[in-house]
């Protein structure tokens, strides 16, 4: 009983280690419809989380955080958002084309059209 109760825990152990692993080195996950990955916020990311600047479930800054914002992209079209935390993921992606049509509308009134 105790062999079966140390493996179980070790094995809880070894698989909770590979989740947080995962995410920590922004390999991000895929499951189905959209492809989920931390980003660091620097780089060629930059420019597209500095110009949504707000997470659209919390209103959170994407920069302020201490955490990279996650990037979900939708791989039927390739488009993408930008959230705070993991758990924004889930609403992000049930209400992914209203928060596209919300973003366009505040990029093209920042722009003037």
């Amino acid at each position: 009983m105790l062999r079966r109760t140390t493996l179980a825990a070790v094995t809880l152990v070894v698989l909770l280690g590979f989740a947080m692993s995962a995410r920590a080195e922004g390999k991000g996950k895929s499951d189905g419809e959209f492809i989920v990955q931390e980003v660091d916020g620097k780089g060629k990311e930059h420019k597209a989380i500095e110009a949504q600047n707000t997470c659209p479930i919390t209103g959170d800054d994407l920069l302020g955080e201490e955490e990279g914002p996650i990037k979900i992209t939708r791989k039927s079209d390739n488009k993408s958002i930008y959230v705070c935390c993991d758990s924004c993921i889930k609403k992000a992606e049930k209400d992914f084309d209203k928060i596209l049509a919300k973003l366009a509308k505040k990029k093209s009134e920042k722009s003037g059209g």
